[in-house]
């Protein structure tokens, strides 16, 4: 309760704090971004708990488990991807998904390899998030295995901490001192859970 709780809290003074140079089509598209997140944490729940029944029967390295992952998601990229550069959508007065869309087209890939031609940082930046999220999918089917997948999901959500002070460190987000009991109720909920913190009241203990 406390998790759901602190991340209610920080998405709620995230989209009705008013920002600079912020309209009301801003909202919108980060309402927007809340659902695709809302529905993308049923498919990572659903892979969550997969992970765990198969190291529960198995006796798989948490890098193989990513490594066959990583491979399958290629798979189904090489079959999707031709079928999305067809899909036009997004315009001018595009709303709702329609402003997901990249010049008119549901995925442009040429496009982003002309981006690519003409700014080498992305590709340094590219190839930066693609270790990061190898390592971060490591250590999580770690987690999983080690621990369980509840654990690996309550650790998980607290990454939105790391990010938020990141981002007001580097990277200049507006500070939002109404967020930080959203925060420290994400933090104690986290601690509760994993038994690393323990109150010996109310069957806690």
């Amino acid at each position: 309760m406390l998790i759901v709780g602190g991340v209610f809290v920080v998405g709620y003074v995230s989209m009705t704090s008013p920002k600079a140079g912020d309209v009301a089509e801003t909202n919108g598209s980060e309402a927007v971004g809340i659902l695709l997140i809302l529905i993308a944490q049923c498919f990572a729940g659903a892979q969550f708990i997969t992970e765990e029944k198969i190291l529960g029967n198995y006796y798989l390295d948490p890098l193989y488990i990513v490594g066959c992952e990583g491979m399958w998601g290629l798979c189904f990229y090489i079959l999707m991807l031709p079928i999305m550069q067809l899909i036009k959508c997004g315009g001018v007065d595009a709303k709702g998904l329609g402003v997901l869309c990249n010049y008119n087209y549901l995925e442009n890939s040429a496009f982003a390899f002309y981006q690519m031609s003409i700014n080498g940082n992305i590709i340094i930046y590219m190839v930066s998030f693609t270790l990061c999220i190898a390592l971060f999918n490591g250590c999580g089917v770690a987690c999983t295995k080690y621990a369980s997948s509840a654990q690996r999901s309550t650790i998980d959500t607290s990454r939105t901490l790391t990010i938020w002070i990141f981002s007001c460190l580097i990277f200049h987000e507006p500070f939002m001192p109404l967020e930080i009991p959203g925060f420290i109720m994400l933090v104690a909920g986290t601690l509760l859970y994993n038994e690393i913190v323990v109150i010996p009241y109310l069957g806690f203990n």
